[in-house]
């Protein structure tokens, strides 16, 4: 009975472990989440930097590298910019740490 149980445990410990693994792994980069919504929105680059008041060569350098992560601070700028949903941005600043609408109020 006590292997069995063990067995048990282990194997669901297993399973969340690759829960977990499968959702971080799967889940969109900050870089698609962000152009997916602006290509979706069909806006022009210059007017969600411009919204955001961010520079044009920080925007440039978003866009050109996929592995690139601005600050958690440019990231809501431009979350603002695109008048997103709250789970939406939370979805973009889940790349950084706590989501900012995560708690309740």
């Amino acid at each position: 009975d006590d292997i069995l149980g063990l067995l048990n445990n282990r194997e669901a410990d297993e399973g969340r472990k690759l829960e977990q693994f499968v959702a971080n792994e799967l889940k969109p980069s900050f870089h698609t989440l962000l152009f997916g919504y602006i290509d979706n929105m069909e806006l022009a680059d210059t007017d969600v930097y411009r919204r955001a008041g961010i520079d044009r060569r920080l925007f440039s350098k978003i866009r050109s590298n996929p592995n690139y992560h601005p600050s958690k601070q440019t990231a809501l700028a431009l979350s603002l910019a695109l008048h997103l949903s709250k789970e939406q941005t939370d979805e973009i600043l889940a790349h950084f740490e706590q989501p900012v609408f995560g708690a309740v109020l």
